[in-house]
């Protein structure tokens, strides 16, 4: 994504799902303090996607 913040869901939708990963692993890890701060990024970054796509 350029510097600037994307305004194609698809971009967002990536990155959330990055965002996921990463609390899959942390759990895996036993790490659910930084696995809760991913998921809250993740969610943001979904809620983004969805009202870029509504318009």
């Amino acid at each position: 994504m350029p510097p600037e913040e994307s305004s194609y869901p698809a971009d967002w939708l990536r990155l959330g799902e990055k965002d996921l990963d990463r609390v899959k692993r942390l759990l895996d890890e036993n790490d659910a303090e930084l696995a809760g701060f991913c998921l809250q990024q993740a969610l943001e970054k979904f809620l983004k996607a969805f009202l870029l796509f509504n318009g």
